[in-house]
């Protein structure tokens, strides 16, 4: 069975949380908590919203949560930018801010396969629709509604 844990963006979110709260863990940040605690909360909040959205079942719902996972994912590289200007002595390397950059890559692609493939299900939709239409009559249309009522629901 599929599930989000299958998806290798979630990985990478996940993987970026465990490499942050080991700097998190720099003695300069006891003095410091709203920086440790705002990048933490908006990094797993990538991870988060990721799997919450594809929970959700739907390519909408997956498609929106995602972009909440890319804005938390800015908020992290903010937080961590600004982070290496105010406490330079937390060991900010710039390996961090390429994996970030390579999650909002992977959430970008995912994003685009699942609107493409919405365009594509969208399009064979309305094919059918226009067929459907072209071929049927009201009368035929109606036949064919009953007809499906009347069906047995094992071959529906």
């Amino acid at each position: 069975m599929k599930t989000y844990q299958n998806l290798s963006v979630w990985s990478e979110a996940e993987e970026l949380n465990v490499v942050l709260h080991e700097i998190m863990l720099h003695p300069s940040l006891d003095t410091h908590r709203y920086f440790r605690d705002q990048i933490l909360r908006a990094a797993l909040s990538v991870a988060l919203n990721i799997s919450e959205g594809y929970g959700r079942g739907y390519n909408a719902e997956f498609i929106r949560f995602l972009k909440i996972s890319r804005a938390s994912l800015d908020e992290v590289h903010a937080g961590l930018t600004i982070m290496r200007r105010v406490l330079p002595l937390v060991p900010v390397s710039d390996s961090i801010f390429a994996r970030i950059q390579t999650i909002r890559i992977r959430i970008n692609a995912l994003i685009r396969k699942i609107e493409s493939q919405k365009r594509v299900q969208d399009d064979h939709t309305q094919a059918f629709s226009e067929h459907s239409a072209k071929r049927l009559s009201p009368e035929g249309a109606l036949a064919a509604e009953q007809q499906l009522r009347e069906a047995p629901l094992a071959h529906r």
